[in-house]
């Protein structure tokens, strides 16, 4: 089935990303078939029974199931792919969120997946493979030039040439805040905290070195004032780098 191998080519190469960097992220999977609140009551049950997946949220109007995978996890395609047939459905497309760096292959624009040899050939967000503006296109050549690390939001489709596509539904540049952290008195202080700042909106990544005392995280529209309020609501105190202490 065409879209069903779509889906695993996807699957596939959310599984190269680095242990512990959400690097493709928002992973949304589109379902045909779904009718009813034991639609979803059948679908996420098959998903979560898949070890890697940690929660299922589907949303019933839209027909789109979000896929939240354990950190630092490799997607297992064949036990999601077997979960949603034995849910009695079938995978439409997919969406994503993937960060990387812009470049030029045959002068056509590709996104270099950060940390892994993962690239998708972009195209306007209609994913007919049309060039870009001459004003997109102008902004993006930029984003080559630069270096600028991005966070890519669109849907996969196939190519011929044999290179996923994305569709650029929206791009944004990714930005990095790093916070001194006081208060921490083991590792697995330091563990739950990345995982509260990585759920804050705009968040693509958040790592905390308890040796270090220090956080960095990494995203879009990051709010470092928010950032310290997540800080200072899981119990700890946190200064960003140049600025005075902020306390909770």
């Amino acid at each position: 089935m065409r879209r069903a191998s779509a889906l695993t080519l996807v699957l596939l190469l959310l599984g190269v990303a680095g242990p512990g960097r959400a690097e493709v992220s928002g992973v949304a999977v589109h379902v045909d078939g779904l009718a009813c609140p034991f639609c979803v009551f059948g679908i996420e049950k098959k998903l979560l029974e898949v070890p890697v997946v940690q929660s299922a949220s589907t949303d019933l109007e839209r027909g789109r199931v979000r896929l939240d995978l354990t950190d630092g996890s490799v997607p297992d395609v064949g036990a999601i792919e077997k979960a949603i047939e034995k849910a009695g459905f079938t995978p439409r497309d997919v969406t994503l969120t993937a960060v990387g760096t812009l470049a030029r292959e045959d002068d056509r624009l590709v996104l270099a997946v950060r940390g892994t040899d993962v690239r998708y050939l972009l195209f306007e967000s209609d994913g007919n493979g049309g060039d870009f503006s001459s004003e997109t296109r102008a902004d993006l050549e930029k984003k080559v030039e630069a270096g600028t690390v991005v966070a890519v939001t669109g849907r996969v489709h196939e190519h011929a040439g044999g290179t996923p596509g994305l569709s650029i539904d929206r791009i944004e540049d990714v930005h990095e805040v790093s916070l001194e952290i006081e208060g921490m008195s083991c590792a697995r202080c330091a563990a739950r905290l990345a995982r509260l700042l990585g759920q804050a909106p705009g968040v693509s990544h958040a790592a905390v070195d308890f040796d270090t005392r220090r956080a960095t995280i990494s995203g879009t529209r990051l709010d470092s004032s928010r950032l310290i309020s997540v800080v200072g609501d899981a119990g700890f105190s946190a200064t960003q780098r140049g600025r005075e202490p902020r306390s909770p």
